[in-house]
């Protein structure tokens, strides 16, 4: 997903300094790891294998809302995220002018199928889609 695009951009090799760096990805490595424990805690709920289908019934039965309960304190990493989006666009765009930062850019967006610019905005997507999700979980429960 996108959040590993922007892992994998910060880890490998580019034309940005470190400060730079610091204000573009920000806390991205907190970010996949919470990204990917509330994804293994989802498929442990569901029994759900990678690469495999949703079953509709076993997702009927699952303790979702137990899952959010357990992660919720550590999606405030997409607060400190949503904090520094402002400085990391405007950073963005100063670094943009330089010849070999248009090239990573360039192949940046060619990796991910979509600009950087993007990349930065898709974690604030997330929470929005998990209060959507909890919302249509909380319509189709039982009230008990």
């Amino acid at each position: 997903g996108s959040l590993k695009v922007l892992k994998a951009a910060m880890i490998g090799k580019k034309p940005i300094s470190k400060e730079v760096e610091s204000k573009l990805f920000m806390n991205i490595k907190d970010l996949v790891a919470t990204s990917e424990q509330l994804l293994a805690h989802l498929r442990k709920a569901t029994s759900m294998i990678e690469g495999e289908k949703p079953n509709p019934d076993v997702l009927a039965n699952a303790n979702l809302g137990a899952v959010f309960n357990k992660v919720a304190p550590f999606l405030k990493v997409y607060v400190f995220w949503a904090q520094g989006q402002a400085l990391a666009v405007q950073t963005l765009h100063e670094i943009a002018r330089a010849s070999k930062v248009q090239r990573w850019l360039q192949e940046q967006a060619e990796i991910a199928g979509e600009s950087f610019h993007s990349l930065l905005i898709k974690p604030i997507q997330r929470i929005p889609r998990y209060q959507l999700l909890l919302e249509q979980l909380l319509k189709s429960s039982d009230e008990d």
